[in-house]
């Protein structure tokens, strides 16, 4: 194994496919984020009309609604790749709808998200599409949120 690598022309074959993995890496679409998007709500978020790639992107985020999905607005993101050296992928997201917007910094680890910077405000009646129970209250106004930061619950059990 040795003795093929000092070939120049394996040399040559290892360099150019290692190549041709960072540029399929730098060059992901989009719709793999909506795909694992949807995959992790358990089909309760969807990412339609993705545009970009997985690094920097656009697309139109949507939330079940019975037997189809509601559009909530456009959103864009970028992530920083050089975050993944520390174990973790960093997102800036952004999004606007008619009467909402959103800005957050997220930062996702193999068992963590954390939420830095999160302004977000939407129309009550949004709440009904995330939980239907709301919908006994028809809620009116707005609902706003801002924090410093935040982290989700996690609903497993903790750690000992």
């Amino acid at each position: 194994m040795i003795e093929a690598l000092r070939r120049t022309g394996v040399r040559l074959a290892v360099v150019g496919l290692a190549a041709y993995l960072v540029f399929l890496a730098v060059n992901l679409p989009a719709a793999w984020l909506g795909y694992a998007l949807e995959r992790s709500s358990a089909g309760k978020i969807a990412l339609g009309d993705p545009r970009g790639t997985l690094w920097k992107g656009q697309g139109l985020l949507a939330l079940r609604s019975g037997e189809g999905f509601r559009s909530v607005g456009d959103i864009d993101w970028r992530c920083n790749p050089l975050a993944l050296f520390t174990g973790r992928l960093s997102l800036t997201l952004s999004g606007a709808a008619p009467g909402a917007k959103l800005r957050a910094d997220v930062s996702l680890g193999v068992r963590s998200v954390r939420l830095r910077s999160l302004e977000a405000s939407v129309p009550a009646a949004l709440l009904e599409s995330a939980a239907p129970a709301v919908a006994l209250f028809k809620p009116e106004g707005r609902v706003r949120v801002q924090a410093d930061s935040a982290r989700p619950r996690s609903s497993g059990p903790t750690p000992d």
